[in-house]
């Protein structure tokens, strides 16, 4: 530290001749703050017994006192945009979960509006638009709504599954009828 402050002072047209052994137990005397840099506000000047480089050494520390402060309130500035841009990144973030979760609910529920799922089927669609909304969107449009949910039940309906596809005897969801359809197709592909 010393050797660099002697250097600036040269440079900046002091004389310390003879006065090497104060500066130097002055700065050594000078205590670092947390962030390690030397507190020169602790400067004993008054030891300076040349007025003209007693006055160009405060001029160095007060300058270090205006750029510290300034170093300060831009450090603070920075930390405060910070915070700011994390805060909206999460708001972004918690808009887009919530828009995602409504597009789903609104597609779960056309699909119930438009009676191609039951009540019971909605938890398992829900999921799967969570999981892969493209694809299961395009095997919903492909969907059409059993003869019991479109209000044609006769009695002989009573006895058929919900599903299209579906023997009598058995009873099927929709849902479980696409998952199958879903997994045939994949294996097929699979094997190609």
């Amino acid at each position: 530290m010393f050797e660099k402050l002697k250097a600036l002072l040269t440079k900046l047209g002091f004389n310390l001749e003879g006065k090497e052994t104060e500066l130097k137990t002055e700065i050594e005397k000078l205590e670092k703050t947390n962030d390690g840099i030397y507190d020169f506000s602790k400067l004993d000047l008054s030891k300076f017994k040349d007025d003209g480089n007693k006055e160009l050494i405060e001029a160095v520390v007060n300058q270090n006192k205006i750029l510290t402060e300034k170093v300060t309130t831009l450090l603070n500035t920075i930390g405060q945009e910070q915070t700011q841009r994390e805060n909206a990144n999460k708001a972004a973030a918690d808009q887009a979960k919530k828009d995602f979760e409504k597009k789903v609910d609104d597609a779960v529920e056309k699909l119930f509006t438009d009676k191609k799922i039951t009540e019971a089927d909605k938890k398992q669609w829900k999921e799967d638009y969570t999981a892969n909304f493209e694809m299961t969107e395009r095997f919903a449009a492909k969907l059409t709504p059993p003869k019991q949910l479109a209000g044609k039940t006769t009695a002989d309906d009573k006895t058929k599954t919900t599903s299209t596809t579906a023997t009598p005897d058995k009873k099927e969801s929709p849902h479980k009828v696409l998952t199958d359809a879903i997994r045939e197709q994949m294996e097929t592909s699979k094997t190609v």
